[in-house]
């Protein structure tokens, strides 16, 4: 036999919304631009070439005055430092870029139909006006959304448990397969907007929602498949591991 499923009411949608709010991430609080861009200097190459720079510029003012030598002693440490600050500079500008895109493509993802079933029938409505207890019709290849409370909750965990890690929100792809080429990995960005790819949310994401649990995903990624990673796994694993740990407990405390 058959279960027909009746969804909420338009009475039980709005009262669902004042109890918990929109489905939308409220933005985190940025901090300031030269914030930002002296969170550039903590990168362990850029700490190197600044003692480097140092002592050059030590060994050069030595050679100078004690030597007296000519001001061409000086070439070296300013090279340092102008490299120093192209680095930094470049990266700041590449990361304030990918940040403005990835504002408008969680806009784009709010506004995105989803197909719910309310009052009895099957309806349309933006991603954005789900409410919690809304029954979601899914299709093959459609996503899941995760709870908006728990992802706010889980967003404020890692900052406070890991300040240091470089947080995104967005969609996980899963699949079958590890990926591991930067051609697989673009075509799915491009085709499924995913952020990185696994093998376990989906199926952990399904059954929470067939079951009416509210669920997040979280997941550390490890590379970028495309051979840029600067840590081995090992060293990976352990600190991810650490971090999962204090985020777990930070999580749990706010619940």
């Amino acid at each position: 036999m058959s279960k027909t499923y009746q969804g909420l009411t338009n009475a039980e949608v709005e009262k669902s919304r004042q109890e918990h709010g929109v489905n939308i991430l409220t933005p985190p609080e940025r901090e300031p631009l030269w914030k930002q861009y002296l969170e550039k200097f903590k990168d362990p190459l850029i700490l190197i070439l600044l003692v480097a720079g140092t002592l050059s510029i030590l060994i050069s003012l030595y050679e100078y005055v004690g030597l007296h030598k000519g001001a061409s002693v000086f070439f070296e440490p300013v090279g340092i430092f102008v490299a120093i600050f192209l680095a930094t500079g470049l990266g700041f500008l590449f990361e304030m870029k990918a940040n403005k895109e990835f504002l408008l493509l969680n806009k784009v993802n709010d506004d995105e139909e989803v197909q719910v079933i309310r009052n009895g029938s099957p309806t349309s409505i933006p991603k954005k006006d789900v409410v919690v207890g809304d029954i979601l019709i899914l299709s093959t290849g459609e996503e899941i959304p995760a709870d908006a409370e728990l992802r706010k909750k889980i967003a404020a965990a890692i900052r406070q448990a890991a300040p240091d890690i470089n947080l995104l929100e967005g969609r996980i792809a899963s699949g079958d397969q590890f990926i591991c080429d930067r051609g697989t990995k673009d075509s799915i960005a491009k085709n499924f907007g995913g952020l990185c790819t696994e093998m376990e949310g989906a199926a952990i994401a399904q059954a929470a929602y067939l079951n009416k649990i509210p669920f997040v995903i979280v997941r550390a990624i490890s590379d970028k498949a495309d051979e840029s990673v600067h840590v081995s796994y090992e060293v990976f694993e352990a600190k991810a591991a650490e971090h999962c740990a204090s985020i777990v407990e930070h999580m749990i405390k706010s619940l």
